[in-house]
């Protein structure tokens, strides 16, 4: 994934504790594992809220995504999906192929907050 996600080897992945995350989320936040069906879903229910047509349609992939398992943040406040607790982020990932400015940003970053950070190889 870090081809599609992580500009070609140049980008940066967060690992998170998940128990943290989730304490640490305000109420107008919800996570919500990704869905990878066969066809694509289908929205006929008018009485249902559009934030649910919403979320369906956003939380939806095509089966061939199916490998990733990956998790959605919902927010009902636009641009909003903050957590107060630091210590919720574990670990930060640098790709193999991240500038040596970037590198170096995030390193003095994860060092502030005692996060480490790992550069990744790519194997040959």
């Amino acid at each position: 994934m870090w081809a599609h996600y992580a500009d070609q080897f140049r980008g940066m992945c967060v690992k998170y504790s998940l128990r943290r995350l989730l304490n640490g989320l305000s109420n107008k936040i919800s996570v919500t594992r990704m869905m990878y069906p066969e066809v694509k879903p289908v929205l006929l229910n008018e009485k249902s809220m559009s934030a649910d047509r919403d979320r369906l349609c956003l939380s939806s992939k095509s089966v061939r995504w199916a490998n990733e398992r990956e998790w959605r943040i919902f927010s009902l406040e636009k641009g909003k999906a903050e957590y107060e607790e630091m210590k919720t982020i574990a670990r930060i990932y640098l790709g193999s192929r991240i500038s040596p400015g970037d590198e170096s940003r995030i390193r003095a970053a994860g060092a502030t907050l005692s996060v480490p950070v790992a550069k990744m190889a790519v194997a040959a």
